[in-house]
């Protein structure tokens, strides 16, 4: 009896160890198969901790209070530029919330609406403090080239990334460039009209009314 009972806890000793492990090693498979939160670039695991966890980097921060999170798999580069809005970097480091559609930063202590990142691919998104932003296409690899390039700028984030961007992208420039000459014209134009139509004018109005 005494040797079935010592044997039955023999097994209970090696069954439930090798049950946390195979718990513990399908857990750690399953969350290195599937793919990472947004903006977390590598796992963090301090020495009290059993696996590591996907943790955001913290956001590139410059003098006039923009900041930079990227994503480097996903190929994503955000810039916050907030100016002298007051919101906070811890603002754009841990999302409140993500979702199928994106993920959603708040601003801390400041009254305005969460900044919402969609969940793309191969962009820059540029925001100001009242949440507008616009989209801009990116490269191979491009987000990751952006960020790393930039932690040792602090003075202007948003003007080093911008040059950096276009020299990558002159297309974009050529772009604005033949729709600013385009819009020159048709001002000119519009000006060259006016005077026309004034000389006109006042050419009716000196000789007065040609049918009298």
């Amino acid at each position: 009896m005494a040797f079935r009972v010592g044997f039955g806890m023999l097994r209970l000793r090696i069954v439930i160890p090798l049950a946390i492990l195979a718990v513990v090693s399908c857990w750690m498979l399953r969350s290195w198969l599937a793919e990472p939160p947004l903006f977390c670039n590598e796992p963090y695991r301090s020495d009290h901790m059993l696996v590591s966890v996907w943790e955001p980097m913290p956001p590139l921060e410059d003098e006039l209070a923009n900041y930079v999170i990227a994503d480097y798999r996903r190929n994503i580069l955000v810039m916050f530029a907030m100016g002298k809005s007051g919101i906070p970097r811890l603002s754009f480091w841990h999302p409140i919330k993500e979702t199928e559609e994106g993920i959603y930063f708040q601003p801390k202590h400041i009254p305005a609406k969460p900044f919402f990142v969609p969940r793309a691919r191969d962009s820059m998104f540029i925001f100001q403090p009242d949440g507008t932003s616009r989209q801009l296409p990116l490269g191979p690899d491009e987000a990751e080239q952006l960020h790393k390039s930039a932690r040792q700028i602090h003075d202007n984030l948003y003007t080093f990334i911008m040059d950096s961007y276009h020299r990558t992208h002159p297309e974009k420039i050529e772009k604005r460039t033949e729709q600013s000459s385009v819009e020159e014209k048709d001002s000119s134009r519009g000006r060259s009209g006016s005077r026309k139509i004034g000389v006109r004018l006042s050419i009716l109005t000196l000789s007065g009314d040609p049918s009298r």
